[in-house]
């Protein structure tokens, strides 16, 4: 409740001079489960009929016993859209949990890191479903490179320089005065969507993306 432990939900109610156990707030939770669940499910429903999510997932223990689970180690999964965001716990990190909640012929993008279950979601292998990659998790592969293969520096550097220009373009585009004349950045022609912000990685793209011949560090950092 409110991102915090029962038992520290407990201590602070006994500051306030209510006395509870962690029995009385388990048994009365539960309870009220069932009251919101038509709402959690309208979510979820709004939630499938968008086309453009984030999406994430992160280790979330929890003390229950599950058949074919050995262990507590259970996974929050946030699936979030432009006016609605679902909560999924799942004992697993496969792509099960995606699956069940966009179904198999979701249609539209999804911003995702890296992760492999993304990639073997029924609907992305169709085709249907588009994954983006976050620019955050992609800087940061560059970075790793930058720290563990000195030799390759200037390569990655030239890759974080060319998406802190991306990160600027999209403040300059987020803070300019609603207008129904589309985004013009010093200089530029009016442009609009992803043009927008690929635009200014200038003409070295295409000539340091790795080719299959290309130092290992290199090709995992710019690999789809």
């Amino acid at each position: 409740m409110f991102q915090r432990p029962t038992y520290r939900l407990l201590d602070a109610f006994r500051l306030h001079g209510l006395d509870l156990s962690l029995g009385t707030l388990t048994d009365g939770l539960k309870q009220l489960e069932p009251l919101f669940t038509p709402l959690y499910d309208a979510l979820v429903g709004h939630s499938q009929e968008q086309t453009f999510w984030h999406a994430d997932e992160t280790r979330w223990q929890v003390f229950v016993t599950v058949e074919g689970n050995a262990g507590h180690r259970w996974y929050l999964w946030v699936f979030p859209a432009a006016d609605v965001v679902v909560f999924v716990l799942s004992p697993t990190r496969g792509r099960e949990t995606p699956d069940a909640h966009y179904g198999d012929d979701a249609e539209g993008t999804r911003v995702v890191d890296r992760y492999s279950a993304d990639k073997a979601m029924a609907a992305v292998q169709s085709g249907t479903l588009v994954l983006a990659f976050c620019w955050a998790h992609v800087r940061r592969d560059f970075l790793r490179v930058r720290k563990g293969r000195p030799e390759h520096t200037a390569w990655a550097d030239g890759w974080v320089a060319r998406i802190g220009r991306l990160y600027h373009r999209s403040d300059e585009r987020r803070n300019a005065t609603p207008s129904r004349r589309p985004f013009r950045g010093p200089g530029r022609r009016p442009t609009s969507g992803c043009e927008t912000t690929s635009r200014p990685c200038g003409p070295n793209v295409t000539t340091s993306w790795p080719t299959p011949s290309c130092h290992p560090p290199k090709g995992k950092s710019c690999r789809v």
